[in-house]
């Protein structure tokens, strides 16, 4: 059996090199966030930086730092720090974590366990 070539077709399904791949913009997804009334656009993001966010956030890390990994994993995907996600209404990070989550590949349960012992996610905005 040989190797397919990149371009070629395989049940109507476009093939491509690792470098073309590599090379196609990242997906990203429209979130609506009603209580502010404006959308924002999410990005996907590399394998390297979801290692490292991965890295910084062992499981032997305190409940803290894990509910720290929603945050981060938000502002990856929107290029910004998670100092500023943090103040973002409670209501926006629960929408804007799911979307997050699928588009970096982070189980929810990561995420959920801290939340839920921690409680609702505090914001400045929320309180």
């Amino acid at each position: 059996m040989t190797a397919a070539k990149a371009g070629a077709t395989s049940n109507g399904r476009k093939l491509v090199s690792l470098d073309e791949l590599t090379a196609l913009p990242l997906p990203t997804e429209d979130v609506e966030l009603p209580e502010q009334g404006v959308w924002v656009t999410l990005h996907a993001i590399l394998g390297t930086e979801r290692q490292r966010i991965a890295e910084a956030h062992k499981k032997d890390a305190d409940v803290g730092d894990r509910l720290n990994l929603q945050h981060e994993v938000i502002a990856a995907t929107l290029d910004t720090t998670p100092e500023k996600i943090a103040v973002l209404p409670a209501v926006a990070i629960d929408r804007l974590s799911k979307v997050a989550l699928r588009l970096t590949g982070f189980a929810p349960d990561q995420v959920d366990e801290a939340v839920k012992e921690l409680g609702p996610t505090p914001s400045v905005a929320s309180g």
